[in-house]
């Protein structure tokens, strides 16, 4: 991102919390089809707290359609039930 502390002009930043209504850090933003399909807003969705593993995150990515799950992996972790909804 094109962020005006590290000497930019800031317009990369713009355009994230303009057109793709990023308010909330962290965000991710799961693209398919050159369309966002869904936002993880904050933490919520992973717990409400920042301490989950990579293995958690996978599981939430991978709800979305982000990543694949395998068929051996284990139903999800803690936070499944309250997940919050699209973008």
């Amino acid at each position: 991102c094109d962020d005006v502390r590290e000497g930019g002009s800031g317009v990369g930043a713009k355009y994230l919390v303009e057109k793709l209504g990023v308010v909330v850090m962290p965000t991710l933003l799961i693209v398919k089809d050159k369309k966002a399909s869904h936002q993880l807003r904050g933490f919520d969705e992973l717990g409400g707290t920042d301490e989950f593993s990579a293995n958690d995150l996978a599981y939430v990515l991978g709800g979305h359609g982000a990543l694949t799950r395998r068929d051996d992996e284990e139903r999800a972790p803690r936070f499944e039930e309250g997940s919050a909804g699209g973008v």
